[in-house]
This record gives C-alpha cells, sequence and structure tokens, in this order.
C-alpha cells in the first residue's frame, strides 16, 4: 500500500501523474496562479518549470501573502484551493500547503511555500533549484565564511543576516552576477552557468 493510498483511504489509490511536458505544467500553473494572485503580495512560479525543463514532475509557488495579523490571507489562499472540485489536500500548514489536482485520470502535485518579505528570494533561488545547484552555493557560501539558510538567507560569521529578500542580493554577496533559472544546472560536479 502507497503513502498516498494510506492518507486518502485503501479503497481510493492515487495515480500521480510521473512526468508532464513544460507546455502543460506551465498551463496549470498559470491556472492556479490566476486563482490564488488576489492574496498574493508577490508570487512566482518556480522549481523545475522555472527552470524550463522539458519534463515537469510537480508544480511550485512561492508565495508571500499580504500581511495581516492572523494569516487570514495564507487561510484565504488555501480555502480557494481547499474548495475547488478535484483537490485533494496533503499537507495544510502555516509555511507549507500541498495538494494534488486532478489531471485526466492522475493528480499533480502542487505545492506552495509561504515566506516573509525579508525571505522571499532565498526561498524563490533555493526552490527553483536545481538542487545539485543549491549544494554548489551553499558550499561556495561556506568558502567565503558565510552561510546560506534556505529559511533565512545568507547569514555572516556574526550571524547576521546579510542577504535573502532578493534572489540578485544572494548572488552578489556570494560574488556572483544573476544566474538566469535556466542555467542553473550542475553537470559532473561544475555548474553549466561557469561555463558560458
Amino acid at each position: 500500500m502507497s503513502k498516498q493510498s494510506k492518507l486518502f483511504g485503501e479503497d481510493e489509490e492515487i495515480k500521480k501523474v510521473e512526468k508532464m511536458d513544460l507546455e502543460t505544467a506551465e498551463g496549470i500553473a498559470g491556472t492556479v496562479l490566476s486563482l490564488v494572485d488576489a492574496w498574493c503580495k508577490q508570487i512566482e512560479i518556480v522549481g523545475s518549470i522555472r527552470r524550463k525543463k522539458a519534463e515537469i514532475h510537480d508544480i511550485d509557488f512561492v508565495v508571500q501573502t499580504y500581511e495581516d495579523e492572523h494569516g487570514e490571507h495564507w487561510k484565504k489562499l488555501k480555502d480557494s484551493m481547499i474548495t475547488m472540485a478535484g483537490v485533494k489536500v496533503i499537507l495544510n500548514g502555516d509555511k507549507i500547503f500541498r495538494m494534488l489536482m486532478s489531471l485526466e485520470d492522475k493528480w499533480v502535485q502542487v505545492d506552495f511555500y509561504r515566506t516573509e518579505p525579508e525571505t522571499y528570494g532565498i526561498y524563490k533561488l533555493v526552490r527553483t533549484g536545481s538542487a545539485d545547484n543549491n549544494i554548489y552555493l551553499a558550499k561556495l557560501a561556506i568558502k567565503k565564511g558565510l552561510r546560506l539558510r534556505y529559511s533565512k538567507g545568507v547569514i555572516d560569521s556574526t550571524g547576521k543576516i546579510i542577504a535573502g529578500e532578493t534572489e540578485e542580493g544572494v548572488f552578489k554577496v556570494l560574488g556572483l552576477p544573476f544566474i538566469r533559472p535556466e542555467l542553473r544546472e550542475v553537470i559532473g560536479g561544475k555548474p553549466i552557468w561557469k561555463k558560458i
């Protein structure tokens, strides 16, 4: 029995989409974005879609909702998706909302990662990936006496957060120009953006 069948009940085996093409994923992401945009101060499609990969496995968003005392805009964003037909919630948290959306006879995973204004850039960078590129940047930060923390930003040797609000700021403190998302891949231990 799969984890998902345990989650949704044995009688309801979930068939998750193993991969979809970029155009299909962009279409779904655009539809989802239009449904939740009203609650967001900033929202970005990230992950493999932002990197323009040919095959996409899930859809990821980084979100900064409008600020309010009780997180009502985050709740409204989640509620707008929960109330849709063909949606199954996997995780409904304060910082992460994960769901499955029906696509023909299969399900597509959609993840929302909630940020604060000061962490929007670092979340966008890390959630865009690739994982190997993130590891490379974290190691580069260590060589420079810094730490790259996905939930905080770039931290100096005194513990002060020196970048995180924007991707450009993170790249700058690492001594790098802005790297286009589609170039954020590492092959044979070397980032492809270093070859350009």
